[in-house]
């Protein structure tokens, strides 16, 4: 089991940490053929990035666009 700790420090390099692991993995899905991969890929791109999503909800997009 990984401890958390709310040590500032500590705390940030994990934010940056995460920041880097999902563009590394948006990086290989811009480049990837195998869709189940690709899949695989766009999944934890989500995972990693949901609490952030959730922090700062997009608005619903207008429906007069057209």
């Amino acid at each position: 089991m990984v401890r958390s700790c709310l040590c500032p420090v500590n705390r940030g390099a994990m934010i940056e940490d995460k920041q880097n692991e999902w563009k590394l993995l948006c990086e290989r899905a811009s480049t990837e053929e195998d869709f189940e991969k690709l899949l695989e890929l766009t999944n934890e791109i989500l995972r990693l990035t949901e609490p952030k999503r959730k922090q700062h909800p997009q608005p619903p997009p207008d429906d007069n666009d057209g």
